[in-house]
């Protein structure tokens, strides 16, 4: 039988992230196929990737964590406020026509 690995937490990650040269972070905000595709019970999602300056992902990684959330949800949450701040349509407004 196989040994796993031992599990890593929060902290350790985020210090061993902390080592080495200074790079943009990659995160994809919306996990979904090359092409558009309907999601399982929901809209059509793309894939959008966001380049952050490292402390800033840090610090999303670790709110997310504290309160038990995606840093994808953040981000969705972000940019209603967007939205709202330029007077246009919310996520829950755009989406709701597909249903």
């Amino acid at each position: 039988m196989a040994t796993r690995k031992p599990r890593r937490t929060l902290s350790a990650a985020l210090a061993k992230e902390g080592e080495g040269e200074a790079r943009p972070v990659q995160h994809s905000i919306a996990v979904a196929s090359e092409a558009a595709h309907a999601a399982p019970g929901g809209p059509e999602t793309v894939r959008y990737t966001a380049y952050l300056p490292k402390p800033v992902y840090r610090q999303l990684k670790e709110l997310a964590f504290t309160h038990d959330r995606k840093m994808h949800d953040f981000v969705l949450e972000g940019l209603d406020m967007v939205f709202r701040e330029h007077g246009v349509r919310s996520i829950h407004d755009l989406t709701a026509q597909d249903e």
